[in-house]
């Protein structure tokens, strides 16, 4: 743990569906009120959504990034509400208020997938 009261990345696999998991980086922060979702379409925006969440991290919020690159296009509001429904139930995330970072492409899917539910 760091002076700002980090307590440490992991890097965990979250079931998608009844055939996937994917790889999120989460990063608990003490005292945080809410987590960060940060969701990515390729690898180079997933590089540069991880330093985007130090900062959020050093002002005191939680994070979990992940890349939706490798993911059906089909599936892809699946999973992102996945992640969502995770955290939400996960012991260690579960009282966090969450909020979505992505760019455009995320926003319409995040759309889509609020059809879903």
């Amino acid at each position: 743990m760091d002076g700002l009261g980090q307590q440490g990345l992991q890097t965990l696999s979250i079931p998608t569906d009844a055939t996937g998991v994917l790889e999120v980086e989460l990063c608990l922060v003490l005292g945080a009120r809410r987590v960060v979702l940060f969701a990515s379409l390729n690898e180079a925006e997933a590089a540069q959504y991880r330093r985007l969440a130090r900062v959020f991290q050093r002002s005191g919020f939680a994070t979990l990034v992940f890349d939706l690159g490798h993911t059906p296009p089909t599936a892809l509001g699946r999973h992102l509400l996945a992640v969502s429904e995770w955290a939400a139930h996960n012991p260690r995330t579960h009282h966090l208020e969450q909020a979505f970072f992505g760019g455009q492409s995320i926003a319409q899917i995040a759309r889509r997938a609020a059809q879903l539910r």
